[in-house]
């Protein structure tokens, strides 16, 4: 199969107060190598972000860029080959710490090659499977068509793929770091489980942000829900908020608003007091102009009378 070297070089702003309590700027420029395989689906769903301009997942990228500093410990959950676990290991920079769990043979191969290809040594690979209690059984399936959509249940739900059956561990009893600022997961519907096995880093406040995709259809495969989800951070006092994928302010949800979705958002579960803290610049260019969507065409007509 055809390989191909990548760099993904980019630039980005920090935002802090100095000593006078007066907001100061500072750009920054990294890199990263990764490989390219132009024949695999993954690849192509990546290629597609990158050739646009965008980071692979542009709002999970651009938050990333905003709230990691140099030295922090982040977590990568479903890490794939490894796109968001690089881009962590350059914004944390050598004496930083980035754990990635990647359970799938094949990616978790291709991920290994990629630390590898940049000399990344402080990547952590793991690919122990996370879930809600320690050694449970699972069965997880990777998906030769598409390792992005690869998923785990409780019991095989097609009798048409392959399973392997695999022991759960839990992210409390796999992470003993007493500070960590970022913990991103996307494991198409497991987010649930790996979330209830965390409690004692949530009852805690070990980690600042958690990263969440929501899949709605991935967690009906658990008999899972949104509101379990949402109902179950909030007991941890964290609110919810939607990335933007343009690098704005995350969008605030209130606890009682129901989600319309037309594709699968990334959520952010955050205490309001950490994105005070931390978010100390908004660029509201984007907020003076209605953009017109079609629904705005159906709904909002105009006529002479």
């Amino acid at each position: 199969m055809m390989k191909k070297q990548k760099l993904l070089r980019f630039s980005y702003n920090n935002y802090f107060l100095n000593k006078r309590n007066i907001l100061m700027q500072t750009l920054h420029q990294k890199e990263f190598k990764y490989n390219f395989y132009p024949e695999k689906n993954n690849h192509k769903t990546i290629n597609a972000w990158i050739e646009k301009g965008h980071f692979y997942e542009n709002d999970i990228g651009l938050f990333l860029t905003r709230i990691i500093r140099s030295k922090d410990t982040c977590v990568d959950i479903g890490a794939n080959i490894g796109m968001h676990s690089l881009l962590m290991s350059s914004l944390v920079g050598p004496e930083g710490k980035i754990i990635a769990f990647e359970p799938g043979k094949e990616s978790s191969k291709e991920l290994r090659a990629n630390v590898t290809l940049n000399n990344f040594s402080n990547i952590k690979l793991k690919k122990t499977i996370l879930g809600e209690n320690c050694g449970e059984e699972v069965f997880f399936h990777f998906s030769s068509e598409d390792s992005g959509i690869s998923y785990c249940v409780k019991t095989p739900d097609n009798e048409n793929l392959d399973w392997e059956c695999l022991k759960t561990s839990t992210l409390d009893k796999e992470i003993n770091d007493k500070k960590i600022k970022v913990v991103k997961i996307d494991v198409e519907g497991f987010e649930g489980q790996i979330l209830r096995g965390s409690q004692s880093l949530l009852k805690n406040d070990i980690v600042r942000y958690w990263i969440v995709e929501y899949a709605p259809h991935c967690l009906a495969r658990l008999n899972d829900s949104l509101n379990n989800i949402r109902v179950y951070m909030r007991k941890y006092g964290l609110e919810m908020f939607i990335l933007d994928p343009n690098g704005g302010l995350p969008k605030y949800i209130p606890h009682r608003s129901d989600l319309k979705i037309h594709e699968i958002p990334n959520l952010l579960f955050t205490k309001m007091d950490s994105i005070n803290a931390d978010w100390l610049y908004e660029d509201l260019e984007q907020h003076y102009q209605p953009i017109l969507h079609a629904y705005a065409k159906k709904n909002l007509q105009s006529y002479i009378i």
